[in-house]
C-alpha cells in the first residue's frame, strides 16, 4: 500500500467509518450477522433478501466521495483473501484455502541465497497455513500434498518436507496458536553467508554475561538473531517518489553544513582553512562565490589543498612559477586563487 504508514491510517479510517455509519444502520442491524474487516477487505455474513443488501451497499457508497465499496456475494459460496467459504447441504460453513487462477508457483527457492533458517522454516508455515484454513480432514491431505508437491519443484528436500508435514499432521490442535516466548535480546544484521561464524561465536561465548550480570533479564537468553534485508537490485533502480530530487545535507559538530568553506571542529586543518562563504582574490579582489551543484566538489578540494600544505608543501619558487607536477591539485585552474592564498 506504499508507505509503511498506510495500513494503519486505512484501520484507523476505516475504524471510526464503521463506528459512525456502518454499525449504527438500520438494515445492518437488522440483517448482519457477522462482520470481520481486514483493512479495507470486508467479509459480512447478511440474513436478509438482495433489495435489503443492495440498499445498504448503495447507502454506505454514498457517504464519502473518496470512499467506494465493491461487492461480491452469493447464496453458496465466496472467497476472502486466501480462504474459500462454503454452505454445505446442512447448513454449515466449511473453508478451504483459495488461490486466483493466475497465481504461479513463487515460492523461494532452496538454492536462493538466504538464511537457511528461512529456507528450512518455509514448509513448516505454509503446512500449517493449509491446516488452519482447511477445515475438512479429508481435503486438509490433499491440500498438503499440493503444498508439498509446489516446494519439492522449488528444489526442497524430500526429507525436509516429510518431517515439517508428520510435525504439522501431529498437532492435535492447528488452529491453536504458539504460546508467547520470554523476551529476547535483537541482535538485527544484513544477511551473510559468513555471518553464521558470528551467531556461532556469540551462542558460545553469551554464558559469560550471564554469569557476569545475572540481575540482568535479557542476558538470560541468548540474543534472537534478526535478519534486516539488504538492498537489491530493485531498490537501487525503482523510487517510490518520483517527485524532484532531494538535497541531501550533511551534519556535522557545529550543526547542518552550509554554502562555503567552514572549519569541521573534527580535524587539525581547521585553524589553516580559508573560511567564509566566498574566496576573495588575492590581486583582484573579485569575489570567487560557491556555485550550486559543485558546493560539496569544490569544499572537498579546498580541504584536500589544505591538508597537503600543511603536510607536505612544495617550495613558494615551484608554485609561482608553475612547475607544479602534472596531475596536482594545484594546477586545477579555478582554485588559482587558493594557491596564491596559501603561497602567502
Amino acid at each position: 500500500m506504499g508507505s509503511n504508514v498506510a495500513p494503519a491510517y486505512a484501520n484507523l479510517y476505516m475504524d471510526r467509518f464503521e463506528r459512525d455509519f456502518v454499525y449504527p444502520d438500520t438494515l445492518f442491524q437488522q440483517h448482519a450477522l457477522l462482520w470481520y474487516r481486514y483493512i479495507d477487505d470486508i467479509f459480512c455474513i447478511w440474513q436478509g433478501d438482495h433489495t435489503s443488501l443492495t440498499r445498504f451497499y448503495n447507502a454506505i457508497n454514498d457517504i464519502r466521495t473518496e470512499l467506494k465499496f465493491s461487492i461480491s456475494y452469493h447464496m453458496e459460496t465466496i472467497t476472502f483473501l486466501d480462504t474459500k467459504v462454503c454452505k454445505d447441504i446442512h447448513g454449515s460453513l466449511t473453508t478451504d484455502i483459495y488461490s486466483k487462477p493466475t497465481d504461479r508457483n513463487n515460492l523461494l527457492l532452496y538454492n536462493s541465497c538466504h538464511p537457511k533458517s528461512t529456507r528450512n522454516s518455509l514448509p513448516r508455515s505454509q503446512f500449517k497455513r493449509v491446516s488452519r484454513i482447511v477445515s475438512n480432514h479429508t481435503i486438509r491431505q490433499t491440500r498438503l500434498q499440493e503444498m508439498s508437491k509446489k516446494f519439492e519443484d522449488r528444489a526442497y528436500p524430500y526429507t525436509l518436507l516429510n518431517t515439517e508435514m508428520t510435525k504439522v499432521l501431529s498437532e492435535t490442535d492447528p488452529t491453536s496458536i504458539t504460546s508467547p516466548k520470554p523476551p529476547r535480546l535483537p541482535f538485527v544484521h544484513s544477511h551473510h553467508p559468513s555471518m553464521q561464524r558470528v551467531h556461532n561465536l556469540i551462542h558460545k561465548q553469551w554464558p559469560l554475561l550471564t554469569k557476569a550480570y545475572p540481575g540482568i533479564t535479557v542476558f538470560k537468553n541468548p540474543p534472537l538473531m534478526c535478519l534486516r534485508r539488504p538492498p537489491n537490485i530493485k531498490d537501487r533502480l525503482v523510487r517510490a517518489d518520483v517527485g524532484s530530487p532531494k538535497l541531501t545535507t550533511t551534519r556535522t559538530l557545529s550543526g547542518l553544513s552550509r554554502r562555503g568553506t567552514f572549519p569541521c571542529l573534527n580535524c587539525t586543518c581547521c585553524s589553516n582553512i580559508i573560511k567564509g562563504s566566498e574566496v576573495v582574490h588575492p590581486r583582484t579582489g573579485a569575489g570567487v562565490h560557491h556555485t550550486s551543484g559543485h558546493i560539496s566538489r569544490q569544499r572537498s578540494i579546498y580541504e584536500r589543498i589544505a591538508v597537503l600544505a600543511l603536510t607536505s608543501p612544495p617550495c613558494r619558487a615551484q608554485l609561482r612559477h608553475g612547475s607544479v607536477s602534472t596531475g596536482s591539485p594545484w594546477e586545477v585552474p579555478a582554485l588559482a586563487p587558493i594557491k596564491t592564498r596559501l603561497c602567502l
